[in-house]
C-alpha cells in the first residue's frame, strides 16, 4: 500500500515520539507511522460515536500559524494512508485553518494525546480496517485464528 507522507514539524514534542516508537515496539509495529495509523483509525471509528473532543478541536484550537519555508522541512515525518488523510481534512474549518498541512500536524498531535489516555488494547488490540471487513486481510487472519 502507497502512502502519504506528512511532517509534523515542531508541533510534535520528542515524548510523542517517543510513545509512537515505544508503542511500536510493544505491540510489534511496523514503524511510529503504523502506531499512528492505528491510533488515527481508533478515534476515526470512535468519531462515529461522535467523540466530543473532535468536534471542539477547531474552536479550541482555532489561530493561525505561520511557518517559514525553512521550518517546513523540519521536523518528523509519518506516513499515512489517503483515506485517513482524506477523513482528516474533511474536518479542517478553512477559516480557522487555511493551511490544510498545519492543520494535519495539529489535528494528528490532537489525537496522539487523545490515544495516550485511551487503555492501549483499545487503540493497538483491535484490528480496524480501512475498507469493508470481509476484504481485510487481518480481519480474516484474525477471524481463522478465532475460529
Amino acid at each position: 500500500m502507497a502512502y502519504v507522507e506528512v511532517r509534523m514539524w515542531r508541533f510534535m514534542k520528542p515524548a510523542h515520539i517517543r510513545w509512537l516508537e515505544s508503542m511500536a515496539e510493544k505491540h510489534k509495529l511496523s514503524s511510529p507511522s503504523k502506531a499512528l495509523r492505528c491510533c488515527v483509525n481508533c478515534v476515526a471509528t470512535a468519531a462515529n460515536d461522535n467523540e466530543p473532543w473532535i468536534g471542539s478541536f477547531e474552536h479550541e484550537n482555532s489561530c493561525t500559524y505561520i511557518l517559514s519555508d525553512e521550518e517546513r522541512q523540519e521536523g518528523p515525518v509519518f506516513q499515512l494512508a489517503k483515506q485517513q488523510l482524506d477523513w482528516i481534512d474533511g474536518i479542517r474549518s478553512v477559516q480557522a485553518y487555511p493551511d490544510q498541512f498545519i492543520h494535519r500536524a495539529l489535528f494528528l498531535l490532537q489525537i496522539i494525546k487523545h490515544c495516550q489516555n485511551l487503555d492501549e488494547n483499545t487503540v493497538f488490540g483491535i484490528i480496524r480496517c480501512k475498507t469493508s471487513v470481509s476484504e481485510c486481510e487481518g480481519a480474516k487472519i484474525a477471524s481463522n485464528n478465532s475460529a
